[in-house]
């Protein structure tokens, strides 16, 4: 039974962090945020700044989901997920996982989001208790990480990943810079970067970030939760106006982070079911709660 709660610990911390990265994705270094780009044979001028990503937030206003794929490394471990996602609440979506750890097994598995429990498919945990899928509540998830990192997952679940509110983040940067144009998935787009003090951002009253009164207390609670005070980012924008790639370093609690994360197919539908009852396993019950 402890190694099933050690890897239902690590699978749920590894699930949070990718959700954390559906709004914001983290990079070490400012030259592992350019990696996987080209520079564009044909650079656009590059639009002001602040201008360029608050369109973004006035086109991503307009579409609450899309296709994701994201790249996260955190100290040893490894996660990569492609699926597709509904950033505003409730959560929703699907995504195909692999979880690493430097040295060890690569568990791949499926996850899918639904209101009130997220379904893990494959991997070691699934694997431990004799059916095809098990199903972690929120609540229980939020007993089983104790009142930081649980807490702030079910907060994640009840309130939706909304992209929006970290580009507005973004537009309370003191530096925020254009880097150029690169391709991005084969299409061109401008580059641009800044640090966000995480704390003076959520302080302004929303006279820069356009965030009400209720994102910033909820992000304020995120944030503290994770011990995430400032990220720099880099976040690449389209021709068209679209963030196509949000690429962020900092550390939280458990160590610093990587992480790239690419957006496709703006408003594409999300629907997603829960498994068969019959293919489940609840992690609860197994808990004996």
């Amino acid at each position: 039974m402890n190694r099933v709660v050690s890897s239902a610990v690590a699978v749920s911390a590894a699930l949070l962090l990718a959700l954390t990265g559906c709004s914001a994705d983290k990079t070490g270094s400012g030259q592992a945020a350019t990696a996987g780009s080209d520079q564009a044979a044909e650079p656009a001028k590059p639009a002001d700044p602040k201008v360029a990503l608050a369109s973004a937030v006035r086109k991503t206003d307009e579409r609450n989901s899309a296709r994701i794929t994201m790249q996260m490394t955190t100290g040893p471990a490894q996660v990569q997920a492609k699926g597709i996602m509904k950033f505003t609440a409730p959560l929703t979506g699907e995504l195909d996982m692999s979880l690493s750890q430097k040295g060890g097994n690569t568990q791949k598995m499926q996850a899918r989001y639904t209101p009130d429990a997220i379904y893990i498919g494959g991997g070691e945990l699934a694997a431990q208790t004799g059916k095809k899928w098990i199903r972690m509540g929120y609540a229980d998830l939020a007993k089983l990480g104790g009142p930081g990192a649980g807490a702030a997952l079910v907060q994640q679940m009840d309130q939706g990943q909304d992209p929006r509110q970290y580009l507005k983040l973004m537009l309370a940067s003191q530096d925020l810079t254009v880097v150029g144009t690169e391709a991005i998935n084969g299409a061109a787009a401008t580059h641009y970067r800044g640090t966000i003090d995480l704390g003076k951002a959520l302080a302004d009253a929303g006279q820069l970030t356009k965030l009400s009164a209720k994102e910033r207390a909820a992000l304020k609670r995120q944030f503290d939760a994770m011990k995430l005070n400032a990220v720099k980012a880099d976040i690449w924008v389209s021709a068209d106006g679209w963030p196509v790639r949000i690429v962020q370093q900092g550390s939280i609690a458990v160590g610093s982070f990587t992480v790239r994360f690419d957006m496709s197919d703006f408003g594409i539908p999300v629907t997603v079911n829960p498994p068969p009852a019959a293919e489940v396993q609840d992690f609860a019950a197994m808990l004996g709660r």
